[in-house]
Formats: C-alpha cells, structure tokens, sequence
C-alpha cells in the first residue's frame, strides 16, 4: 500500500505457491491537516530489484482528507432593522471542505466562500444565528440581530381650532411616538392647503414626542384643510384624518353681557342711545349716529340698564 506516490506504507510478504487475492489493515498516526491518497501496488516478490512493481494506478484507491480545522463565519450581511417579514441573509466564510451552512434552521445556498438565504422574521428583536459544517464535522458559528417593525407610528392628536380670520396663522400640534423602532423625526410633515394652494411645513418645532407646525395665514374667507404624516425608522407611515377650518373676516368673541338685535324695517324713534351699539360695514367698526333699519346690531347690557 503506498501514500501519494511515495514509499510503501505496508508490504506483506504473499506465498509465491498461492497467487490468490490478499488483504488487510493498517493505519496511520500524526497526520496534519490535508488530503491523502492511497492506491495498491503489485509486486513480485521473486524480484529482488522490485522489478516487478506493478505501475500506479491513474486514480488512488481511497483518498482521505484529515480536517481538524472548524469553519470560520467571516460576515454576516442582514439589516438591523426592517418591515419585511422576510428577508435575505448572505455573508462569507472560510473553509475547504464546507458541507452545509444553516442559518436559523434554514439550509443556505453555498457557492465561492459565500452563503445566501432567506428566513422569516418575527415581530421585535431576533437573532441571526448562522452554522458552518465542514465534511469532517467540525462546526463554525457567528451570529447577529435583526429588528423586525412592521406598526406604524402612533399619532395623538385632537383639532382645537375650527375658525381663524383673514391673515393669522394657526399652530397644529401632535404628540407622534413608536415603540418598535422610533419615530423618524424628519418625516414627521403638515401638509395644508390655503387659498386653494398645496404647501407642507416640514421643520415643526420638536419637543421630545411632541411636534408643533405652523398653517401659514390667509387671504381670504374660505376653508383650509390639514393632515399630518410620519415614518418611523423601519419605514411604516402613519397619515392622520384630514382636518378643515373656516376662515371668516372676522371672528368677534363677546362676553356673556352681548346680545345681537335683529333690528326692523321700519323704527318709530332710530336715535342712538348713548352709542352703546356699533355696526360693522364690512371693514372696520363705526359708530352709526342712526340706527338702520334691517341691520343686526351687537348691543352691550350696561350697568343699570334693563
């Protein structure tokens, strides 16, 4: 029996009288890690010059490869946060003799030193474990974690303000938070429309989870619509109702002593009582030195007076 061409590894003697089939056992002891190649060889014993040493075969009878040597993970290639619910592992590893590399009980794809696999996720922190085996089964292992979020950003807000007038802004907050991964404070956006024109406002001031936007002013009466957006840094989106507020000319909020008087066509006496009552011509307020008739009035209750 000879190893790789070299000298034999075990010879015995065979009875010339009794040219049958032989066989036998041996073994070897101290090998590195490598490939070995065994392959028997006739020989005449009757030769004392071994002249009659039958040639090498082309292929060895039985090749051994010693390994002692565990695999080695190099990488591992997975984001560390994600929405999807499935997703592709692949990364690098280091052995000859690789036989399979599992990552989380899935079998992967082997091919030039890398691996590639898909594995299913589960919502929150999971973790990526990937196992190298190599033929003589020595075992590698490396792992990682992977954040699956797949909950859009919780958004608090209430509308406190359903009219404004002509040319003031309005302040919009809401309080916007995410568990699973946080909010992505620069998606958070207002998207208005004024004046019949489409705008955002996507710097709002920011006060831990509380985020303050500003509706720009009007120009004139009609209606103006709003609603919120925001990610968080998995990439859910959360977008809030659509909101509407009436814009008016004026607003005048009076106190429990004002009452409006409809006032008729026709008056016996239209004097001005002390100029207790004003009218609003649909610029500014004037005080009339008649009352007219068909027009509303706010009228003051004053002290000592019924």
């Amino acid at each position: 029996l000879y190893e790789d061409g070299g000298s034999p590894v075990k010879y015995d003697n065979l009875d010339p009288d009794y040219p049958i089939s032989h066989s036998g056992t041996f073994s070897r002891t101290g090998l590195s890690d490598g490939t070995y190649e065994y392959y028997t060889r006739a020989v005449d014993i009757r030769d004392s010059d071994y002249g009659g040493v039958e040639d090498a075969p082309s292929t060895a009878d039985v090749t051994i490869i010693v390994d002692t040597t565990d695999p080695t993970v190099d990488s591992i290639n997975a984001p560390t946060l994600t929405s999807d619910e499935t997703i592709t592992v692949t990364g690098t590893f280091t052995e000859t003799n690789i036989d399979t590399i599992v990552v989380n009980g899935v079998e992967a794809t082997i091919g030039g030193g890398t691996y590639s696999v898909n594995i299913p996720l589960t919502e929150g922190s999971n973790t990526i474990t990937v196992i190298a085996t190599d033929k003589a089964g020595n075992i590698g292992t490396d792992s990682d974690s992977v954040t699956l979020d797949t909950q859009a950003p919780n958004m608090d807000y209430t509308q406190t303000t359903f009219k404004r007038v002509v040319g003031d802004t309005t302040e919009i907050t809401a309080i916007i938070t995410d568990e699973g991964s946080g909010v992505d404070s620069s998606t958070a956006i207002l998207h208005y429309n004024v004046d019949g024109s489409d705008g955002v406002d996507s710097t709002p001031i920011t006060d831990g989870n509380s985020y303050t936007f500003t509706i720009p002013a009007s120009t004139s009466k009609g209606t103006v619509t709003y609603y919120i957006t925001a990610e968080d840094n998995a990439g859910n989106t959360q977008t809030s109702d659509t909101f509407t507020i009436t814009v008016h000319d004026l607003i005048w909020d009076l106190s429990s002593d004002w009452n409006l008087v409809s006032v008729p066509k026709e008056l016996v006496d239209n004097a001005v009582p002390a100029n207790t009552m004003w009218e609003y011509d649909g610029t500014s307020w004037i005080t009339p030195t008649t009352i007219t008739p068909g027009v509303g009035y706010w009228v003051e209750k004053k002290e000592g007076y019924e």
